[in-house]
């Protein structure tokens, strides 16, 4: 019984000129509609898609000694969303905002500027007050209460709006058509 070679090179070479023949003649194929998660983002519970941006509205009341307040309401953010937080200025309207940090001025809180901080792992967002002149301590001596919106949009919506103004929440509501 005589043993068969096998040609190696020749082997090799076929395989290589098969495979080169298929990926040339493959055609891709068209794209199919958005996933859940796709362009359009999440979606709702019709299967449409769900909100690019979503407004928490709320209040944090600062007491004597305060420096800082925490409010855990944010809920259903990514690690890569955007969250823009902004105080209400009542010296311009009833419905005007200002993005942080913001300098506070006024009865009670003259001189404080006023920034975020938010946790992605928690979902915490810290609102952090002090004395605009580096002074330590609470810059309240009584009660203060503040009106606040944060605004947590997906990065691809905030991506897609690249000419927006985001420290103008008017023009943010209205780019983004929030309901608030």
């Amino acid at each position: 019984m005589q043993k068969s070679k096998i040609n190696t090179k020749k082997v090799i070479a076929t395989l290589f000129v098969a495979c080169a023949l298929i990926i040339i003649s493959c055609k891709k194929g068209d794209t199919g509609p958005a996933g859940d998660k796709g362009a359009t983002g999440n979606t709702g519970a019709t299967g449409q898609p769900g909100p690019q941006a979503k407004t928490f509205v709320f209040n944090l009341t600062f007491n004597a000694g305060d420096t800082f307040k925490s409010y855990a309401g944010v809920t259903g953010f990514n690690t890569d969303d955007v969250l823009l937080v902004y105080i209400f200025n009542a010296n311009y309207g009833s419905d005007y905002y200002v993005q942080l940090p913001y300098m506070i001025g006024g009865a009670g809180a003259a001189g404080v500027h006023c920034y975020a901080e938010f946790s992605e792992t928690s979902g915490n967002l810290f609102i952090n007050t002090e004395w605009a002149d580096g002074t330590a301590g609470s810059p309240y001596t009584s009660s203060v209460t503040f009106k606040f919106k944060a605004v947590l949009i997906s990065s691809s919506q905030f991506k897609a709006h690249p000419n927006t103004n985001w420290k103008n929440y008017a023009e943010v509501k209205s780019v983004l058509n929030l309901k608030d």
